[in-house]
């Protein structure tokens, strides 16, 4: 699960480091870590 919160806190650094980083971009990292998510979760089950 580190690994998990390691990745969040990458992101959010390079979120901070990045400010004018466009919307689109925000939106498919977005969208690229809840598929990451839905994999963690099935991988549980």
């Amino acid at each position: 699960m580190s690994e998990i919160q390691n990745s969040n806190t990458n992101s959010t650094q390079q979120q901070q480091q990045q400010q004018q980083q466009s919307y689109s971009d925000s939106k498919i990292n977005s969208a690229e870590s809840e598929r990451l998510y839905l994999e963690m979760k099935e991988a549980w089950l």
